[in-house]
């Protein structure tokens, strides 16, 4: 079962603001490149074969609908960025344009028309020096490549890239040591009598195939990875490089944010390519049947998702973890003595609260008209006085919380409630002023006070209203 947490203070919460920055999108995509990498060299390949390779093979965004397919000279850029200043120098920077940057003159863009012609391969830089050599343009000239790039596409001329190495040539590989590599993904089942639809998200050290935890949920979904995640580093350390599938809980930006902040490798496996995750479906039909297959229309297994993961987890640790694994010298070792029989030194957290702040990400979100953030597709409502401002949010992954910087302090917010807010009267504000002038008299007030006036006035005499003099005047 999940240990109970201790509430953090609301006032201790001031200082993340500032170590809680945001990742764009764009950032991300380009630290998946650098992640794949790191770990091809991990694996004790040449650093340039690394890099060819990766770009070669492409790497799909976190959302698998968009291929990324840097050159060879773009990665190297990417790993001296990621080496100097982390996920954060990956960051999109604008290029400022020189002013006086040259427009192109028709001799250059015939020599570009011809040089394109007789040499596709050629780079546009390359394009540029050759006109500069052969003195199409001045030495001294500034040329903004981008320009010549956009020439080159509205008159359509061919820009195609390198090919590479095939991307299906791929080869088995495998960690010399425990916590190099964590291999993480879920197994859809059904238990109980009323064949309730679970998932168990299982975490494996790739060189022992040590089960290290599971966790069981409904459906797959980004919390509940993370969840296992911090449990895991929590009890074994850092992961140098984490690998998943494409998973609706892996695909998720909040993910590779996490393993980023931890300056860790975050690898995405190829979409429809089971044999690329060889080891994990192996134990995924292990874990098929001799633990779930049980599970299904059984009147007597208790369908509770917490339930569920205390059954898993000791059939991993009492049971898995203890057998001999037919790939660990040849059959004769179990996952359990292949972790304790290395040496490699674990790796853990300065602290507790340390960890937990990896799970913590900021943005800044503009309020809406009626006072609300929309934070994936859930309306949160932010305390008065935000209207269309920009305001800086922290999502708690962990605790499942978002708070937004109010006052100076770290308030929580909760989903609208709009049938709540349909019923409740709004309350009058306590500060507010009290009139200290005359109410204004409008016009309807004016004319509603000489038709529905009162009869006397101020000392008790009869008004006359048609200007004829009243009986007290007479007798006067």
């Amino acid at each position: 079962m999940e240990p109970d947490r201790e509430e953090e203070p609301v006032s201790d919460s001031k200082s993340e603001k500032s170590e809680l920055p945001l990742v764009s999108r764009e950032a991300l995509h380009r630290y998946l490149v650098v992640s794949s990498v790191r770990v091809k060299v991990a694996q004790g390949k040449n650093l340039n074969d690394a890099v060819e390779e990766t770009a070669s093979e492409g790497t799909l965004d976190p959302s698998g609908t968009r291929t990324i397919r840097p050159t060879p000279r773009t990665i190297r850029k990417w790993l001296k960025l990621f080496g100097r200043g982390g996920i954060h120098a990956l960051e999109r920077k604008l290029r400022e344009t020189d002013p006086a940057s040259t427009v192109l003159t028709d001799d250059f863009v015939t020599f570009l028309c011809a040089q394109r012609n007789t040499d596709a391969r050629a780079s546009v830089p390359e394009i540029i020096r050759r006109a500069r050599a052969a003195k199409i343009i001045d030495a001294q000239a500034p040329i903004d490549r981008t320009t010549v790039w956009r020439v080159c596409q509205r008159l359509r001329l061919e820009t195609p890239r390198m090919q590479g190495k095939r991307a299906d040539a791929q080869r088995p590989w495998g960690f010399p040591n425990r916590g190099m590599m964590m291999l993480i993904d879920g197994k859809h089942f059904r238990a109980g009598l009323n064949r309730a639809k679970r998932v168990a998200f299982f975490y494996l050290d790739d060189h022992s195939r040590k089960g290290l935890d599971v966790k069981v949920a409904p459906s797959e979904n980004t919390r509940t990875v993370l969840l296992g995640l911090h449990q895991v580093i929590e009890r074994f350390g850092f992961f140098d490089s984490i690998f998943v599938d494409r998973g609706p809980g892996f695909i998720a930006k909040d993910t590779a944010a996490v393993v980023a902040r931890m300056e860790r490798n975050f690898i995405l496996g190829a979409a429809k390519y089971p044999e690329g995750r060889g080891k994990i479906e192996r134990f995924n039909l292990t874990a098929g049947e001799q633990a779930l297959r049980g599970l299904d229309r059984n009147p007597a297994v208790d369908d509770d998702c917490g339930a569920l993961e205390l059954y898993l987890r000791h059939w991993l640790y009492e049971l898995y973890n203890q057998c001999p694994h037919e790939s660990l010298d040849h059959g004769k070792m179990s996952p359990q003595t292949c972790w304790d029989a290395d040496s490699r030194e674990l790796e853990f957290p300065e602290s507790a609260e340390t960890l937990r702040r990896y799970f913590i990400l900021t943005d800044t979100r503009r309020v809406t008209r009626d006072n609300v953030i929309p934070i994936h597709r859930v309306d949160y409502e932010v305390p008065p006085g935000h209207r269309l401002e920009r305001i800086t949010v922290c999502r708690y992954l962990l605790d499942d919380e978002v708070r937004v910087l109010h006052g100076g302090e770290l308030v929580r917010v909760l989903p609208v409630d709009r049938a709540r807010n349909a019923m409740d009267r709004r309350p009058w504000p306590k500060d507010a002023p009290e009139p200290t002038e005359p109410f204004p008299q409008t016009a309807a007030a004016i004319s509603f006070r000489r038709e529905y006036g009162p009869v006397v006035d101020a000392d008790g005499s009869f008004e006359d209203r048609t200007g004829n003099e009243t009986n007290d005047e007479k007798e006067d």
